[in-house]
């Protein structure tokens, strides 16, 4: 979700409550909510109040990608995944750690 929009948090809390309902209705297994939080820049004031506020309702971000670092406009011009044209950038790292996470998840 953009940590620049208000409205990317309110739609993660609206997913939230509908996952419950579902949940109840179908007698299901809630799956893993994990918030990856893009176009964070920790110096801004929009990004700490979302980042915030998801550790409040208790999502806390996974991972968290900056806004459009130089590695990811690079490796888009030059159409090469990110993993393989900066693995040990900010934005690839956060990836990785995602991924790892979503692995955890799944292999409950």
């Amino acid at each position: 979700m953009s940590a620049e929009d208000e409205a990317s948090l309110h739609g993660i809390l609206e997913l939230r409550v509908t996952i419950t309902r579902l949940v109840e209705r179908l007698a299901a297994t809630a799956p893993g909510l994990i918030v990856v939080l893009t176009r964070w820049q920790p110096q801004r004031i929009s990004s700490r109040r979302i980042e915030d506020a998801l550790i409040g309702y208790d999502l806390a971000p996974a991972a968290r990608v900056r806004l459009r670092s130089a590695a990811v406009a690079r490796a888009a011009t030059e159409r090469v995944p990110l993993a393989l044209s900066a693995p040990d950038s900010s934005p690839a790292l956060a990836y990785q750690l995602l991924v790892e996470q979503l692995a955890g998840v799944s292999a409950r």
